[in-house]
């Protein structure tokens, strides 16, 4: 296991987080020691380096792409009870209004209300 501080103290390179979790996944698949590995990495031998900065973004995309469609549907969740408080609250209202006027009484108000699911 090749740890962070090990990488920074022969490579001179100070890694994010990120970067580091498939630097180390890529060291852990190589056949070379933490030291020969190290050097490959800071000299970017068969672009190790620029291979594992790729492998990066890309996890760094899919994980933003996953976020935004997260994001997509909690927005239209969010909308979706907008529009049912909206309509609750019309219905509230009017019921309100037909009680007030001796349309509707306070019992059938009361019903109307928790089937709607509507609090006082």
């Amino acid at each position: 296991m090749l740890l962070i501080s090990e990488f920074e103290s022969m490579t001179g390179i100070y890694p994010p987080t990120s970067l580091f979790v498939v630097i180390q996944e890529y060291f852990e698949k190589s056949r070379f020691d933490k030291q020969e590995f190290c050097r490959r990495y800071g000299l970017n031998i068969n672009r190790l380096a620029e291979e594992i900065q790729n492998e990066t973004n890309v996890r760094a995309y899919k994980n933003a792409w996953k976020v935004g469609a997260r994001l997509g549907e909690t927005k239209l969740e969010v909308e979706q009870l907008q529009k049912e408080l909206a309509q609750k609250t019309i219905v509230k209202n009017l019921c309100e209004i037909l009680v007030k006027a001796d349309k509707l009484s306070p019992e059938d108000l009361d019903a109307i209300m928790e089937q709607c699911e509507i609090q006082p």
